[in-house]
């Protein structure tokens, strides 16, 4: 990334917690409509940014093409 820091982990976007096929997600609070950051690994310059969709919901409670997900990530270091 453009400040050396090569992963960020973010979550609590429920992923949008609507979605449409082809489009993602429909709002997310902070990001608005069809926000860019709405669940899934995107790149950053030189690093990455996982943005979980985590497990709640809040409301309304709905989650529509948009199922929880828990997400393991195995870090190994470089030499």
């Amino acid at each position: 990334s453009q400040r050396g820091i090569p992963l960020v982990l973010v979550g609590h976007t429920h992923g949008g917690q609507v979605r449409l096929p082809g489009l993602g997600a429909l709002w997310v609070p902070g990001q608005g409509w069809f926000p860019r950051y709405d669940r899934g690994w995107f790149r950053l310059g030189d690093g990455h940014l996982l943005v979980n969709a985590g497990l709640g919901t809040p409301k309304p409670w709905i989650r529509w093409l948009c199922p929880p997900e828990v997400v393991l990530i195995e870090w190994e270091p470089g030499p």
